[in-house]
């Protein structure tokens, strides 16, 4: 997608931008950015990356000069990237892929459904909420949930956070 779309807009802005600047040179010297970029834009590569260069890359323009302009960059780049993956690809099927040892998962103990039971009848049914509310009936209750009972009197603590005396930023002495 980079060559075939990216680059192809990149290089068409970049030749127009250099048609510009041949224009109007006479009347601005100082603009000849896109001139500029594209002398300094060529690499020569050294070591590993010139091997590289040599397997994968087929511009002309580094076949005949062995520099590498923005074509052969994408080349090198992308062409060595799908040779890596196919090359891990390789051995990875050769040497019999990836497996994951998994630990046994212990069974879980079953658990009753909450569900009626349909061979119940109705009457049966009916009974069960009288028994949850006699246990309800067991359980400890705060003060104020009882009957008859007073809620105690409420203030507001002066204390803020982190034991900080006030309400936002103000003292109360």
């Amino acid at each position: 997608m980079d060559r075939y779309w990216f680059h192809r807009l990149l290089k068409g802005s970049v030749n127009h931008a250099i048609a510009i600047e041949k224009k109007y040179q006479n009347q601005l010297p100082e603009l000849s950015l896109s001139d500029q970029i594209g002398k300094e834009s060529f690499f020569a590569p050294t070591g590993f990356i010139w091997l590289a260069a040599k397997i994968f890359v087929r511009h002309e323009r580094f076949r005949k000069s062995g520099l590498l302009h923005s074509d052969g960059k994408l080349e090198l780049f992308y062409k060595a990237m799908i040779a890596v993956l196919v090359v891990t690809s390789i051995l990875l099927a050769a040497l019999g892929g990836v497996s994951i040892r998994s630990k046994a998962v212990p069974e879980l103990p079953a658990v009753k459904s909450q569900a009626p039971d349909p061979k119940t009848n109705l009457t049966e049914r009916k009974a069960a909420p009288k028994a949850d509310s006699e246990a309800q009936a067991k359980l400890p209750q705060s003060p104020a949930s009882k009957p008859n009972s007073q809620p105690s009197e409420l203030k507001p603590s002066t204390k803020g956070i982190e034991g900080q005396q006030g309400i936002r930023g103000a003292s109360s002495k």
